[in-house]
């Protein structure tokens, strides 16, 4: 986990997304804050513990995507994730592997801390939000394929509403 920690701090800090752009692209330092201990992240049960490093590359990807869409020339958003919980609920005891089932009374969280400075230095907001959409399962959004539509919609949305 710690690997893939540093893999996506590396990438975040070359900035995925400033290869081909112009000069002064928006730039998003993104923290997950002790992912260990997030709510989907940590072991379900001992002794079948899984990687889920993958959901941390993916979500940053995503916040670079966002950046990149809805951030002006030169700002900066500096992020750190403190839990996410995604969509649904492991359920181990139907089988031998961990199957996540979705259902309405299990909808996705995540929980963050942000800066956003405009290219001249100015905070333009700030402050710590707790994401969730109770009604996440009526809202059809996003690539029915992806595991973490409904995370990624979350982000999105909070983009849309502070950030813009």
């Amino acid at each position: 986990m710690q690997r893939a920690l540093i893999l996506i701090l590396a990438l975040l800090l070359f900035g995925i997304n400033s290869f081909g752009k112009e000069q002064n692209p928006p730039v998003v330092e993104i923290t997950f804050k002790d992912p260990a201990s997030f709510t989907d992240i940590r072991s379900t049960h001992g002794a079948n513990e899984k990687d889920y490093s993958w959901v941390l590359l993916e979500l940053s990807k995503h916040l670079q995507k966002l950046v990149a869409t809805y951030l002006p020339e030169g700002a900066h958003l500096t992020v750190i994730i403190t839990d996410i919980d995604l969509a649904g609920h492991l359920e181990f005891w139907h089988t031998s592997e961990d199957l996540r089932v979705v259902r309405d009374v299990y909808p996705p969280l995540i929980r963050l801390e942000f800066k956003l400075l405009t290219s001249d230095g100015v905070v333009k907001a700030e402050g710590s939000r707790r994401l969730r959409n109770r009604n996440f399962l009526q809202q059809l959004s996003g690539n029915r394929n992806d595991p973490l539509r409904y995370e990624k919609e979350l982000l999105k949305k909070w983009f849309q509403k502070d950030l813009r």
